[in-house]
């Protein structure tokens, strides 16, 4: 599956915010990107250097601890409360977005995004 250009028209028209979370729900529950980028988006350098977000994009939910352990990361509540599920796993979506990244996100999702 591979986003549409009516799903990039309405992407285009969504806050950053809402863009994420959006897109990467869908991204993860339909498997349309590698294990290989589900680990990058975990690691605070490759979000900084592909997003220049200040957090990992994803947190893999860990069992062990509470809902609010898991979205604390930094000093503060840095995910969306709800996990989204990718096979065994489910993983938070970062919260810590701003306008200036939108561009970078639209291109990153143009770019890996596959069938």
């Amino acid at each position: 599956m591979k986003f549409t250009k009516n799903d990039y028209d309405i992407f285009e028209k969504l806050k950053i915010g809402e863009l994420a979370k959006h897109s990467l729900s869908i991204i993860l529950e339909k498997n349309m990107i590698s294990k290989i980028e589900i680990d990058n988006l975990q690691k605070a350098e490759y979000s900084k250097m592909i997003f220049n977000v200040n957090y990992p994009v994803l947190q893999k939910r860990n069992k062990k601890l509470s809902l609010e352990e898991n979205i604390y990361f930094n000093g503060g509540n840095r995910y969306y409360v709800d996990p989204i599920k990718n096979g065994e796993n489910e993983y938070f979506i970062t919260n810590h977005w701003y306008d200036y990244h939108k561009e970078d996100f639209l291109i990153w999702l143009k770019r890996k995004v596959t069938d």
